[in-house]
């Protein structure tokens, strides 16, 4: 690997381990236990471990708890991507 590859691998690096703990630090993935569990240049992958409270009364995961995750991912996503939404 070239000097210079290795210069931007190791920014890459910083970048994703930046990044993670900037959305980590959020009171709302406090709150639900999210973490970002792997992230690189092109791949962000964020995890939830189910506990009991998650469970509706049919004891199935609520689907607040589902719409929570597929937002927060979107976004992940988004962001990581640098997407830069025209309104």
């Amino acid at each position: 690997m070239s000097n210079a590859n290795h210069k931007l691998n190791t920014l890459e690096k910083e970048q994703c381990m930046t990044f993670k703990d900037v959305y980590e630090s959020s009171p709302f993935w406090k709150l639900l236990g999210i973490e970002m569990d792997q992230v690189n240049s092109e791949f962000v992958r964020i995890k939830l471990s189910m506990t009991s409270s998650f469970l509706n009364v049919n004891r199935s995961v609520h689907g607040g708890i589902i719409a929570s995750m597929l937002d927060t991912i979107m976004g992940v996503t988004l962001l990581h991507q640098n997407y830069d939404a025209k309104v």
